[in-house]
């Protein structure tokens, strides 16, 4: 039974209980010590890690605005029930206040619409700058995935809150985590947590020297640009992690005197739907393995976004041409002759893929300090028998 006859009542409840803490509303979480206590002492996940961080902004607050109209344009009507400041991490915290099960399902879509009004005034505003606090008496499950969304997709920091009577006095308390479960977003790894070859696909954007072609004699004229095809190779990380790709780039010296195309990329990547070929079947997903059997996962919108930072970099250069050749599956790639390559730098993109980098990164750095450097272009190699299975 709700404790709150109507919303109102809830609102008017928060504001005074706000007012009589001086902003602080971390006070009024009946269990936030034992979660804080409970998130130092145990393996962190992402959950974990987004109740926390949104823990941390509700010591001192400001109210800042209550069921009044944020929208950015006139004639439209956005009311947060609740907006508050925090002094302590320089963030804006969005409450958003649901007493009904049937007004529940609005809670997601309305802190989205709220987080993007937001944006309109401050365009260049981090994500992890503004808080998501929904404070409900249930979490049906169109709520709870809502909140799965934005924890995992949108990676945005919210806290779920749900008000309880303790010692006949009103208060609040974070649910437990588990109802909202851990999403896995990583694709299935064998017995030896290593990446299979069969998920992962390879091409070679080459950079060509149009003035070789025209019969120039000077093979390394595209040596000036060294840096900034290290520039390109960031670029397209950067890319990768905004969309949410996984993948890794590898920038390499043709040693041969007769290539029209001194310097080459290869990229290896995850394209987005081969991981369904091992998730249990369902009609939907025979469907689509149907599909992808039939026209099988080559050049995808995101890996060609990533792609196109290289282009974008050698514009200005009206004698030097990119291209996207050897498209190919990883096997083919990795045991092709290595020999004319003269490794130069080394990049990686998206959570499975910097995890991985990062983790052999600590392990040979160890060992030497001249691998201290995380694009070391023979990181590479190393990367590759780290994470990736190329046994049959």
């Amino acid at each position: 039974m709700s404790i709150f006859r109507y919303e109102k009542n809830m609102q008017e409840w928060l504001e005074d209980a706000l007012k009589e803490n001086h902003g602080e509303l971390y006070s009024l979480i009946h269990n936030a010590e034992s979660f804080e206590k409970m998130y130092k002492n145990q393996s962190k996940n992402k959950i974990l890690f987004s109740f926390y961080n949104s823990l941390l902004s509700l010591h001192e607050t400001e109210m800042i605005s209550a069921n009044e109209n944020i929208s950015y344009k006139k004639g439209e009507s956005l009311k947060p029930d609740l907006m508050l400041y925090s002094y302590t991490t320089e963030s804006l915290v969005l409450i958003e206040l649901k007493n009904s099960s049937n007004a529940t399902r609005e809670a997601g879509t309305e802190l989205g619409a709220y987080n993007y009004e937001l944006s309109s005034y401050f365009p260049n505003i981090p994500k992890l700058d503004i808080v998501h606090v929904i404070i409900s008496n249930e979490y049906p499950d169109l709520l709870l995935h809502h909140i799965r969304n934005m924890i995992f997709i949108q990676n945005l920091n919210i806290l779920c809150l749900k008000p309880i009577v303790v010692q006949e006095e009103i208060r609040l308390e974070i649910i437990d985590t588990d109802l909202i479960e851990e999403v896995s977003f990583l694709p299935p790894l064998n017995n030896r947590d290593k990446i299979p070859e069969s998920l992962l696909q390879s091409f070679q954007i080459c950079i060509y020297d149009d003035e070789l072609q025209k019969g120039g004699e000077d093979p390394s004229r595209l040596d000036k640009y060294i840096n900034l095809f290290k520039t390109a190779l960031n670029n397209m990380a950067n890319t990768g992690n905004k969309l949410n790709s996984n993948g890794f780039a590898i920038l390499w010296k043709d040693r041969s005197e007769i290539s029209l195309a001194p310097y080459s990329i290869s990229v290896v990547y995850m394209p987005s739907f081969e991981q369904m070929r091992f998730i249990d079947s369902n009609e939907i997903y025979e469907k689509l393995r149907d599909a992808l059997d039939e026209f099988p996962a080559i050049f995808g919108n995101s890996i060609r976004a990533i792609a196109s930072e290289v282009e974008k970099i050698m514009r200005f250069d009206n004698n030097c041409s990119i291209s996207y050749e050897g498209f190919m599956d990883f096997g083919t790639w990795v045991n092709m002759d290595p020999l004319r390559c003269n490794y130069v730098s080394f990049i990686s993109w998206g959570e499975l893929f910097r995890d991985y980098h990062l983790k052999i990164l600590n392990e040979i750095s160890i060992e030497s300090e001249s691998w201290l450097n995380e694009t070391h272009p023979y990181i590479a190699c190393e990367f590759i028998d780290f994470c990736i299975d190329t046994e049959k």
